[in-house]
């Protein structure tokens, strides 16, 4: 076992090295980038190669930390299935996929083997380098992924080593090293922990009683670790975990299957208002069935419109989208596209109103200042003289405002 060990250690010293000759293929190529974008500013003047310099820095950074990201199996993975395994058969599905990953690094030492041969005659326009040399990296990436996948595999039956310690394992021994601390507040009845973006929303969360609050957004979703490690400092038998995002709800059910001394429940609530109209809906007197019923239904009633901005030229929805151009996002789609917020703010809410709406709330953020929201909720009332308007801060990054219906 100690020959094993001390392998993994020579080869992670390997892999240390590819990490830093990666990076300095990354530098290369962002330095690259940014003069061929600058130099077309220059008249009548040209840096010729600098198209060639990148490409080529391009493809020994990919094989380079491919071989490296094999030896620590830091590449994208989907674990669901193999989470759910007992330990043998994580045993058993590991170790294929080593073996195909091992097959894939020989057909690159092959394929770049035999495709730098049939280049060996030829040299790059610009620079005059030999192409076998950069064929070559192929042969490279794939000596070092089946050299770094065949040390995996001797981890995994040798000592055990399966290297890929994953969440669902990770999250239980921080919730069971973090479950200490909610021992020490007294025990309630039900509590509640939401998701939420933006201090005005964590103060009205706050303000409705909710015990725990997690950061996320559309750029940070919180995961099934980050779930668990709430769930351990809220000292509640009963739960309530409102995801307040259609991407985040797969994590909050994950970590409800891996709780056990807790009942949780998972409102799936898919935007923040819908989480506001949850907890408002909660009656302490009733059972948690009954509260679980009612939440998840008076959820249904709210639409939400979001307000923000274009990064890039598209097409959504029949609608032409320019970079810059203001967005109405609804729950189902593109509602209204413009190039002034509260015209859009205000075409968005005409496609969410029904017969039926009692109440608009504008929750403005970054971008969107109060007085803006008041006088956008002031038009409102004028056109839709049957309903309330609230104005609110949400504080929310990225939307301009965040508007519901109900």
């Amino acid at each position: 076992m100690q020959w094993a060990k001390r392998l993994d250690h020579s080869v992670q010293k390997i892999n240390a090295a590819l990490m830093v000759l990666a990076c300095i293929f990354l530098g290369i190529l962002v330095v690259t980038c940014i003069m061929m974008v600058l130099t077309r500013f220059i008249p009548n003047f040209t840096l010729t190669g600098l198209e060639e310099i990148a490409r080529y820095a391009f493809i020994f950074l990919t094989f380079f930390a491919a071989g490296a990201g094999t030896g620590s199996n830091a590449h994208p993975g989907l674990t669901l299935l193999r989470d759910a395994l007992p330990k043998k058969g994580r045993f058993a599905l590991d170790l294929i996929v080593y073996l195909l990953i091992a097959l894939f690094g020989v057909i690159f030492i092959v394929c770049g083997y035999q495709a730098a041969m049939g280049v060996s005659k030829l040299i790059s326009t610009s620079w005059r380098i030999p192409m076998p040399i950069i064929y070559f990296s192929a042969v490279l990436g794939g000596i070092f992924i089946t050299g770094n996948t065949i040390n995996n595999v001797i981890q995994l039956i040798v000592c055990g080593d399966d290297k890929r310690s994953t969440e669902i394992e990770e999250v239980q021994i921080v919730a069971a090293q973090q479950a200490e601390e909610a021992a020490k507040a007294p025990k309630k009845e039900v509590g509640f922990i939401s998701v939420s973006i933006g201090e005005g929303f964590g103060q009205i969360f706050r303000d409705l009683g909710v015990d725990y609050l997690i950061e996320g957004g559309q750029t940070m979703n919180p995961s099934t670790e980050d779930m668990l490690n709430a769930i351990s400092k809220v000292n509640a038998e009963h739960i309530f975990i409102l995801p307040n995002n259609k991407n985040i709800i797969l994590a909050a059910n994950q970590a409800k299957a891996l709780t056990k001394d807790k009942d949780i429940i998972v409102i799936p609530t898919k935007t923040v208002p819908q989480g506001i109209t949850a907890v408002i809906n909660y009656v302490p007197e009733k059972s948690v069935e009954d509260n679980e019923k009612d939440m998840t239904e008076e959820i249904t009633r709210v639409k939400t419109g979001q307000i923000t901005y274009a990064v890039r030229d598209t097409h959504i929805d029949d609608k032409e989208i320019h970079e810059g151009d203001i967005m109405g996002i609804g729950d189902h789609g593109m509602l209204a596209v413009g190039k002034e917020v509260a015209a859009v703010a205000k075409e968005t809410v005409e496609q969410m109103v029904d017969d039926e709406t009692e109440l608009i709330s504008i929750y403005y953020g970054e971008g969107f200042t109060e007085e803006e929201a008041e006088k956008l909720a002031g038009e409102l009332e004028e056109q839709y003289d049957y309903c309330d308007v609230e104005v609110n801060c949400g504080g929310q990054p990225i939307y301009y405002c965040i508007i519901s219906v109900e």
